[in-house]
């Protein structure tokens, strides 16, 4: 058996369904909630094609430098930047972002 199991990243084992993918499409993706801070803004999104947690990501970003006009979101840490933490999307993911950006 593969490490994507006997579907082969398939959820339904169909041959023609698009693989899934661990990693996050940056170009696919929609935005469920944006939360603005003092200084951080918390963005909650879901990556369609990605399986971890459902697709779906809690970030805390540079403020207003995510809106609804965003075509390219990638949840990784890179140097240069927009994310300043991420969080499993649970309540207590939820929590701790909400406290970065100052809203408990």
């Amino acid at each position: 058996m593969s490490m994507l199991g006997s579907s082969g990243g398939r959820s339904s084992g169909d041959p023609y369904e698009p693989l899934k993918s661990y990693e996050p499409n940056k170009f696919n993706f929609n935005i469920m909630l944006i939360m603005n801070g003092q200084s951080y803004d918390m963005i909650y999104v879901n990556y369609p094609d990605c399986t971890t947690f459902n697709g779906d990501k809690l970030l805390v970003v540079n403020k207003d430098s995510v809106d609804g006009k965003t075509t390219n979101l990638d949840p990784h840490f890179f140097e240069d930047g927009i994310i300043v933490a991420r969080f499993p999307p649970t309540d207590e993911g939820f929590n701790l972002a909400k406290l970065i950006i100052g809203e408990i």
